[in-house]
């Protein structure tokens, strides 16, 4: 048997082949991920709770907004329609696995939600 087929056999069989410092590395960054995903979890599980049975629900119908139309919202003079932009994209960012972080940049959503947080008549 030839040194190369045995090394590359021995390298294949579990993880006999590999460093330790290799294996410790692949340990650290897998247990990383994992603690990662079970957090995510957890978010979601937390934003998905439903009200306190003592509690009301209140149905609301929620329009879905596009970003253009939340940026002319938050930009508007009239509080309710600036209240409904600012918790629509509240809303997009939160409720979604992978919001779309990049997107409400890019539309400008970060200028007018600034300005709103700095008014006094909420």
């Amino acid at each position: 048997m030839s040194e190369k087929t045995h090394s590359s056999r021995l390298s294949a069989y579990k993880n006999a082949g590999q460093g330790t410092t290799d294996l410790r590395r692949k340990r650290a960054e897998l247990s990383v991920a994992l603690r990662k995903q079970a957090r995510d979890e957890q978010l979601l599980k937390r934003r998905a709770l439903s009200p306190e049975a003592g509690e009301e629900v209140q149905e609301e119908e929620v329009k879905v907004y596009t970003t253009s139309e939340i940026v002319q919202g938050l930009r508007s003079k009239d509080l309710p329609t600036m209240t409904a932009a600012a918790r629509a994209a509240r809303r997009m960012l939160s409720k979604e696995q992978n919001p779309p972080i990049s997107t409400m940049v890019a539309a400008g959503v970060i200028g007018p939600l600034v300005q709103a947080l700095e008014r006094d008549d909420w």
